[in-house]
């Protein structure tokens, strides 16, 4: 079954995706590489596992440390409270 993006349900995941789009454009970098920073934060995290299908992929997911190594306390926060 497929979900339409006006779906009541996917308006809260939607809003978040806007949200992290937005926090991550103001720091500079891409969503993805800000939801891989915001994983490699968290101290519960054990491992990160992400996938890639091109080589521009990975550079774009290896980016996330060089973010991770930016974040802040007040972005950190922005990210615990979107998700």
């Amino acid at each position: 079954m497929t979900r339409e993006l006006d779906d009541p349900e996917l308006q809260p995941v939607l809003e978040a995706a806007r949200l992290l789009e937005a926090l991550a454009a103001r720091l500079g970098t891409s969503a993805a590489a800000l939801a891989i920073a915001f994983a490699l934060a968290n101290s519960r995290v054990a491992t990160v596992l992400f996938g890639a299908t091109s080589p521009e992929q990975v550079a774009e997911n290896a980016r996330a440390v060089a973010v991770l190594e930016q974040l802040e306390s007040t972005a950190l926060a922005e990210l615990t409270a979107i998700s």
